[in-house]
């Protein structure tokens, strides 16, 4: 074998190894058990799956959640805070809907001037 021909198998082991690794990679991010959504924790974000709790128990979960914590941080930029609702909350009852709308309350109240900043985040630590 000459050099050029050792050269192109190298070339051709590490093309075929990074297409392992990543065709492995994005089986990782998929969780056959829900039908191919992507998994939803990511880089250590909590996901709430809400879709089979009483909406008591989706409060109580809520309130304790490490995704309300960091929506509470992201306060006042209300896109931010929003998306991370939409995002990280499986539930397609009314809790997150209301969630929402209250949100949209509280950033409709902030931009009037009639709360704080902290305001804002006072009244969303009690929803």
């Amino acid at each position: 074998m000459n050099s050029s021909m050792v050269f192109a198998l190298l070339v051709i082991g590490s093309i075929v190894y990074w297409l392992i690794g990543f065709v492995q990679g994005l089986d990782d991010d998929v969780d056959v058990k829900y039908g191919y959504n992507e998994k939803r924790l990511v880089a250590g974000e909590e996901s709430l799956d809400m879709t089979t709790l009483s909406l008591n128990e989706k409060k109580q979960r809520w309130k304790k959640s490490d995704a309300k914590k960091e929506m509470l941080a992201l306060c006042p930029n209300f896109i931010e805070m929003r998306y991370l609702v939409e995002d990280r909350i499986e539930d397609n009852s009314a809790f997150k809907k209301d969630l929402l709308k209250y949100i949209d309350s509280v950033q409709r109240e902030f931009m009037s001037g009639k709360i704080s900043a902290d305001g804002a985040k006072a009244k969303l630590l009690n929803y």
